[in-house]
């Protein structure tokens, strides 16, 4: 018994192909390259104003030829004579008749037929030239293009891309990424790392203000969760920096001991997890982010949701609004 047909079995492989480089294709993305998966051909604009055919009159014809009426005049001696004179008067009628009438060419049969009013053709917008093939990939959402032209790989194409990388056997190079300890480089590179996981959550229990000032300004994380053995003081001055920013929202929790243990992220773009505190990368020792199968981010994604519901809340931005009781 077939369970799903070949459509369902082309979109559940394109979803599977996104989830394994990291990304949750959307709807309209997964639409898209089912329906148009190529570039789209050029096509004929909108129709305008509709015309009209050409007008004709018939003009002559067999009826009005003498061929006719030999042919009438012979029907007419079949009735009036039985005589074998008559009926050799028939025969001539008839091969006169018949000769006119084989030997006339169709317009001569029909009539002539003569242009009374010229056709009107329909009108047409400008039509719509073919989709070139950059364009079509930006209609995948597999890349975008900046304000100056400049084209540049999206989430999703990312993901595509890293999972055709690990097809070929080449996702460790790729996704593993190793910080050295003394490198200058080393928190840049993971600030990027964050970045490109989208809107993301991000766990450490032991998270200090200078990590988070980064994190808020250059990467998209809406929710950081932290745990209760941090320092009061750390807590404070983190809530005070996220109250008193602008711009994106961002909420701080903090969830009790015991809670937390790794730290990671668990984004729309990607997930993986950090081997020590954000506050060391680059200094002692190196640091390994290690990307999470999608099996298991969908796991973690679970629990991580679960630990946050029942995590208190230190700080959100913009302040919520209590509701005022009604008079």
């Amino acid at each position: 018994m077939q369970i799903i047909d070949d459509n369902q079995y082309k979109a559940l492989s394109f979803v599977s192909f996104a989830n394994r480089g990291g990304n949750r294709p959307k709807e309209i993305e997964l639409r898209e390259w089912i329906l148009n998966p190529g570039p789209k051909p050029g096509r004929r604009g909108r129709l305008v104003k509709r015309g009209r055919p050409a007008k004709y009159e018939t003009v002559g014809g067999i009826y009005d030829t003498e061929s006719f009426r030999n042919l009438a005049r012979a029907a007419s001696n079949i009735i009036d004579n039985s005589t074998l004179a008559g009926i050799r008067k028939i025969g001539e009628d008839w091969q006169r008749a018949s000769a006119g009438i084989l030997s006339a060419n169709v317009y001569s049969i029909l009539g002539t037929r003569r242009l009374i009013e010229p056709e009107i053709p329909d009108e047409y917008g400008p039509d719509v030239p073919a989709e070139s093939f950059v364009q079509h990939l930006i209609r995948l959402g597999w890349i975008d293009q900046d304000d100056q032209g400049g084209l540049g790989l999206t989430p999703l194409g990312r993901a595509l891309l890293r999972s055709e990388d690990a097809s070929e056997g080449e996702s460790d190079a790729y996704d593993v990424v190793i910080l050295d300890a003394q490198n200058e480089l080393s928190y840049p590179v993971f600030i990027q790392r964050l970045a490109e996981a989208g809107e993301a959550i991000l766990i450490d229990p032991y998270l200090r203000i200078e990590q988070l000032l980064a994190i808020r300004a250059y990467t998209s994380i809406s929710r950081v969760l932290v745990s209760s053995q941090l320092r009061r003081e750390d807590r404070a001055a983190m809530a005070v920096l996220i109250e008193s920013g602008t711009g994106r929202p961002i909420e701080l929790r903090m969830a009790d001991h015991g809670v937390l243990h790794d730290r990671m992220v668990i984004g729309t773009n990607s997930a993986f997890t950090i081997g020590t505190s954000i506050n060391t990368i680059g200094k002692q020792h190196p640091t390994i982010l290690t990307p999470l199968p999608v099996v298991a981010a969908d796991v973690m994604r679970t629990h991580v949701d679960k630990w946050w519901n029942e995590a208190q809340t230190v700080a959100t931005y913009p302040p919520v609004e209590e509701e005022q009781p009604e008079d």
